[in-house]
């Protein structure tokens, strides 16, 4: 069956000499992989900035629902980023949106919601003036939300409140688990959970945050595996 879509490139590996393999995230489909022939080739017919990591994507393509492995007929760019792939700092925060993403959607069903939020992200990360120090930060928050493990907590209360990592909510005393956070750091975790805007929190305070989300991602995300990216991305942001 040949169908359309617009696709958001999650990733990209090459693949023999002058073919790439692509993992897509697709408006009509959710998850698929993707081989395309010829891309790395001098005169491909295929332009190799359609296929970059993170490039939003119309494509067409033959899909088969036994097959974890489909082709590509065509693909043409849906938006061209502007100041993305040229600027190292939002670059970096991109690469580490897009592999939070790819790490934590794996339906290949479809999710118009969940789509559209990821487009309009990186089109405001193309265009975006100031704030990159929390924007990071803001899409964990909401992407945590689009994909169903936001704890819904409406204040954040004062006194000795330990944070569940697992069933999401606050306890007067520490699970027998282990896995939650002690009071300091539940304060930062449900102040950050609020909204980050510029000057809300200091750099510590940033990176405090990005790690116990991303305790948080670990323990709600089966099979999530270590988020890499915001190493280099911290190192740039300092």
């Amino acid at each position: 069956m040949i169908f359309e879509t617009r696709g958001i490139v999650f990733r990209n590996q090459k693949y023999k000499e002058s073919s790439v393999i692509l993992d897509v995230y697709t408006a009509s489909h959710g998850i698929l992989t993707f081989i395309v022939n010829g891309v790395r080739k001098s005169k491909a017919r295929i332009s190799p900035s359609s296929v970059q990591l993170m490039s939003l994507i119309e494509l067409s393509g033959y899909y088969k629902n036994e097959r974890t492995l489909h082709r590509i007929k065509d693909i043409k760019p849906a938006y061209l980023y502007q100041s993305l792939p040229f600027n190292v700092i939002k670059a970096s925060v991109g690469t580490f949106m897009i592999e939070l993403a790819r790490k934590c959607i794996k339906e290949e069903t479809a999710n118009p919601e969940l789509f559209e939020f990821l487009v309009s992200s990186f089109k405001a990360l193309d265009v975006l003036d100031k704030g990159l120090s929390v924007f990071h930060l803001n899409f964990m928050i909401d992407l945590a939300h689009y994909i169903g493990i936001l704890p819904h907590l409406e204040e954040v209360p004062e006194g000795e409140l330990f944070f569940d990592l697992i069933n999401g909510e606050l306890v007067e005393l520490a699970p027998y688990h282990g896995n939650y956070l002690g009071p300091n750091e539940s304060q930062l975790f449900l102040k950050g959970l609020q909204g980050i805007n510029i000057g809300d929190l200091d750099k510590e305070e940033r990176r405090s945050f990005i790690r116990l989300m991303l305790k948080y991602y670990e323990m709600n995300i089966p099979n999530l595996g270590k988020i890499h990216s915001h190493e280099i991305l911290e190192t740039v942001l300092s």
